[in-house]
This record gives C-alpha cells, structure tokens and sequence, in this order.
C-alpha cells in the first residue's frame, strides 16, 4: 500500500506532501474531505497519473481526459516544464520501497528516477538522463547502460520485464499499475454495452464486460451483496449479444417479476455494482470521487461497512462531503483516516488530519465523527489555515 507522497508541480500540488510531511502513514481506509475546488479530485488524479507512469499509457490517459501535458503543471507554470514526485510502497515481504523520480511534460518520460528498498544502498533502479541500471534479486547489477536501447513514455518502470527485475520493484510496478481512480465515474457510461475488459473502465463503460469475465460463484456472490442494498434484487446477470458484446440485467422478485437491462437500472443501483465489483477486480488501490453521488441516504451504511471490509485488502481512498459517511466511521478510523485539503493564498493545496486539528479535535469527546464535520465551519477553518501557511507553495 501506499504510505506516504510528496509530489511538486502538479496543477495545484504545487509542494504537496500526503498525509503530512511527518507523522503516521496512510491509513489503508483514506477519506478527503474539504471545500469544493480544494484539490480532492487533484490528488485522484495524481494518484492515477502515477499508475499511468508504471503502465507507460500517458499519451492515452491524456487523450481520454481532454488534456495536454503542460496543464499538469502547477499554475500553468512555463518555467519548469517537470515535475517530481516520491513515493513511499509498503510491501509486506520487502519493508518500503521508496520510488522518486522527474517527469518531463515535453518528453512524456520520466528523465530520473530512483527505488531503493529501505533507504539501503544499493538502489534496485536508477535512470539519470540516458543512462540506467537495474539490480536483480541477489542486488547484482543486471543491466548497465549508457544509452536506454529502447523507446517508451512514463517511467522505465513500463518497459521493463517482471521476470527481471528485483521482488521489491516487481512488487512496486504491479502496486502502481493496480492504482484504479474511479473519480470518472458516470452512470451514463455503466449503461453500455461493452465486451472483454479487466476492470469496469475509468467512468465504468465496461462494466458488463467485466462482470461477464467472473466466474458463477463471483457473480452470484456480487448479486448476494447487492441485495443486502436492494432485498427485492432477485439476481444480476450478464447476457451475450451478437459479435461479442456483453449486457448487464437485473432480475426482481416482486410478485409480478420483472428483467431490464441496464439501460432501465437507476444511477444509484449502478454505482453500487460499480463498487461492489472492486472487490473482483486486481486492484491494489482504488480511489472514489464523492462516493455518496446518487446513493440514497439509507444505504451509505451498508456501503462504508463494505468499504471497511475492503480496505482489510486493499488500499481504499475517497472523497466526500457527506457528514453521514463520517459518521459510519469508527472513531480511531476517522482520527487516523480522514484528511481535510485546502488550498493557501496563492491556490497550492495542502493537508492536515482532520480530527487531530487543534479547532476540531476536542469536538470527538462528545460528537461523533459526522457530527464534528457539521459542528465545523469548513470556510473559516480553510482561511484560518491558509494564514498559517503564509501563502508560500
């Protein structure tokens, strides 16, 4: 899981550390909260941009937002077109696994890049400009270049073969390419059609695709969770069309049974599948944007206790501004779970834990932790710390 990011020149994560610069790590269960336009979904995206640098798909991942690379930069900077980043992975069999590196708008290539495992010498991998080296599982050098004898985008992470590398640096390319940012996602999207796909796609267009490649005992599983949410669910199935294409339907058992595909499945239901489904995919982090979009009010418990259960195998982050969401958190959840971002005087986010702010944190001796969001004005505190940073990114 991911344990700790500083990342410099990202829109506006200009000089951005998360959690904090010190203190404890992440926690495997992280909600953002904040005012609109504070960076939530910035730091979503930043997440995502890191899983595209492993994958070597920026050009795509671009393409797919509307974007071009120079408006990654903070404050549509022109005066360094880079920017840099360091990562922390905390790997069950190796310890951390620390990866730091600086990413050339212009070139879509990561022009420097380091990891080492446990701040110990020697280093698994490191890119300087044209020259690399990598380190195999004995920490022998097995390459050694002058000149990178091939052509990729993103880190060099990308092109490299998993049966070559280091454990730890296996172990970290598969974490980043896992990295799943779900902050795109549209009911809209979900009610297409679609056919093979390994996930549910980044605004889940290929949800039916995806449920289609799970096995029966997934399936009905997934079906015996969403009807926790919709007793009256009788089944959820995929059905095959002609050339391949897969379509979502649900079957309901009232007296007079009805089936519909998903064209007639309401946007809440859909984003429930959309969740639930990540428990099915190969996932190491996934991210949710405002997880409550849609969702009726009297199943945000059901739904935090599923996410509470997911995060025991997973790395789970998401935006709210719902206090009912904080509320279904335990009380050492929230304390060491939930994040509050703000932005200073000059528009560079920041973040701090909420509940271990000295405004807010006397509150949790008698309100919960919903209750001590509302009792906060989120206007005032965002100005209050912003003075405290001085506007300086």
């Amino acid at each position: 899981m991911i344990t700790r990011l500083h990342i410099k020149n990202f829109k506006s994560l200009a000089d951005f550390w998360f959690p904090s610069q010190n203190g404890p790590p992440l926690a495997p269960l992280t909600v953002l909260v904040g005012l609109n336009s504070s960076g939530k979904s910035t730091l979503l995206q930043a997440f995502d941009f890191f899983g595209q640098l492993a994958s070597g798909n920026l050009t795509a991942w671009l393409e797919s937002r509307d974007w071009k690379a120079a408006e990654l930069l903070t404050f549509n900077s022109t005066r360094s077109r880079t920017i840099q980043f360091a990562l922390t992975w905390q790997d069950k069999e190796h310890g951390e696994v620390s990866w730091w590196g600086r990413y050339n708008t212009n070139t879509k290539r990561c022009t420097q890049e380091i990891v080492s495992m446990n701040g110990e010498p020697p280093n698994l991998l490191n890119v300087n400009g044209p020259k690399f080296g990598v380190v195999n599982d004995k920490l022998e050098r097995e390459f050694t270049n002058d000149v990178i004898p091939f052509d990729y985008e993103g880190s060099i992470l990308s092109v490299l073969k998993l049966d070559k590398l280091h454990p730890a640096l296996k172990a970290l390319k598969i974490g980043l390419v896992g990295l799943k940012s779900l902050e795109l996602l549209s009911p809209h999207l979900m009610r297409k059609r679609a056919k093979s796909a390994y996930d549910i796609g980044s605004g889940g267009e290929k949800l039916s695709a995806f449920l289609s490649s799970l096995s029966q005992n997934d399936l009905a599983e997934l079906s015996g969770q969403l009807r926790k949410f919709y007793p009256h669910l009788d089944s959820l199935s995929v059905k095959s069309l002609k050339a391949g294409w897969k379509n979502l339907v649900l079957k309901e058992d009232y007296s007079a049974s009805s089936e519909y595909g998903a064209a007639q499945i309401n946007d809440g239901m859909l984003r429930v599948v959309g969740v639930l489904a990540q428990a099915y995919a190969q996932h190491s982090v996934v991210l949710f944007d405002e997880i409550e979009n849609g969702v009726n009010q009297q199943i945000v418990g059901q739904l935090m206790d599923f996410l509470l259960e997911l995060s025991k195998k997973r790395q789970v982050l998401i935006t709210t501004h719902s206090p009912l969401i904080l509320n279904f958190l335990p009380d050492d959840k929230a304390r060491e779970g939930v994040i509050f971002l703000y932005k200073d005087k000059r528009g560079a986010t920041h973040a701090r834990r909420f509940f271990e702010l000295d405004q807010v944190k006397w509150k949790m001796d008698g309100l919960g932790p919903g209750e001590a969001f509302v009792d906060t004005d989120l206007t005032a505190l965002s100005a209050e710390l912003a003075n405290e940073e001085g506007g300086n990114a």
